[in-house]
């Protein structure tokens, strides 16, 4: 099976190498049984290419391989071996078997880069023994030079390491103490929040204490203005029996109106419902009794007033009780006439005149 040979080198070139790879060319062609040619023409300096007044079989032919080249490199095909003809320093790793071929140099001594490249083909060939003789007996020390090198690098290396190291320490303290001091500074306001807060709701409750004991206060001198005006009022009824009847009747039915009101803010539901309700109905009946009987012979009846708020008796917490001990009520009016409403509106004036403070 014949090995896919790429040469490379100027081979349209009018210049030394240019007749080197076309040498090279030739040689080849003469192995063709050997060797599939494939051809990568490269730039020579400013030097001219063939004319076509030039073997014109053999361009052709050139022609023909550099044309094949690319279509097998277009199709990502690649190559067994390569000969490049040019000066070491473009010599490069292409294949699994790489030969460098160049003139060499007129010298005694190569360059240190070219023995570098020495070591990138696996073959070179030279056109004289010169240059044959030359690459071989080329040596540099090089040894402690490279050592030392790589020592430079290597404290270099360090010392970048070290300062890199100072640095990403360094910033991790000011992003520490950025991060502490936001903390704190969020940490103080949390606090000085949470004191304003508690302020507030001490001065509210504060506040509320206050107005609470205002109302009550009020609630109270109210009460007290009242209980005053119905005993002045009792006062300047004198022996009128019509005056004094109807004091103890606005009395009576102010204190159970406040007791009802209080039964039904202060006792839970459905008990203050019925507590409400045999307020009501002791009220009516000590109306009832105050208007049939005369003052000197009325009985105070006891009807809890707003500053009364104690529990309920257990038989009005469970809803089923019986009222004894008094003569059975008789029917009471359950409707106003007009003559009643005059004779009230006269006593409730009449009181007015007499309890004036």
């Amino acid at each position: 099976m014949r090995k896919k040979i790429l040469l490379r080198g100027p081979i349209l070139s009018r210049s030394g190498y240019g007749e080197q790879a076309r040498f090279a060319f030739r040689s080849l062609r003469k192995h063709e049984d050997r060797f599939d040619i494939y051809l990568l023409n490269t730039q020579w300096g400013q030097t001219g290419w063939l004319s076509d007044s030039h073997d014109k079989a053999e361009r052709e032919y050139i022609d023909f391989c550099i044309q094949k080249t690319f279509h097998h490199v277009q199709n990502k095909q690649g190559f067994d071996m390569s000969l490049q003809v040019t000066i070491p320093n473009e010599w490069e790793k292409m294949t699994m078997m790489d030969i460098g071929y160049t003139a060499g140099i007129e010298t005694t001594k190569i360059a240190p880069q070219w023995i570098e490249k020495s070591g990138v083909v696996d073959k070179i060939i030279v056109t004289s023994n010169h240059s044959k003789n030359v690459f071989l007996d080329t040596s540099y020390d090089v040894i402690n030079k490279e050592t030392k090198s790589l020592r430079l690098q290597k404290r270099v290396k360090t010392e970048i390491n070290e300062l890199n190291r100072e640095i990403e320490a360094e910033e991790k303290r000011i992003a520490k103490e950025k991060k502490d001091r936001e903390d704190a500074e969020f940490e103080a306001m949390m606090k000085a929040n949470d004191e304003w807060n508690k302020q507030q709701l001490k001065d509210a409750e504060k506040l509320n204490d206050d107005l609470e004991k205002l109302d009550k206060a009020r609630e109270e001198a109210k009460l007290n203005l009242i209980k005053q005006g119905f005993d002045i009022a009792g006062q300047l009824a004198g022996e009128s029996d019509q005056a004094q009847k109807a004091v103890a009747v606005a009395k009576t039915i102010y204190n159970t109106q406040q007791a009802i009101m209080n039964a039904m803010a202060n006792i839970p539901a459905p008990f203050n419902i019925a507590t409400a309700v045999s307020t009501g109905i002791m009220g009516a009946m000590s109306v009832k009794n105050i208007l049939s009987t005369s003052p000197s012979s009325t009985t105070n009846v006891n009807i809890p007033t707003s500053g009364q708020t104690g529990t309920p008796a257990p038989e009005m917490l469970s809803g089923s009780f019986t009222l004894g001990g008094t003569p059975e009520p008789e029917p009471i009016q359950a409707y106003v006439v007009t003559d009643s409403l005059t004779d009230n509106q006269n006593k409730l004036a009449y009181i007015r005149r007499r309890a004036t403070i």
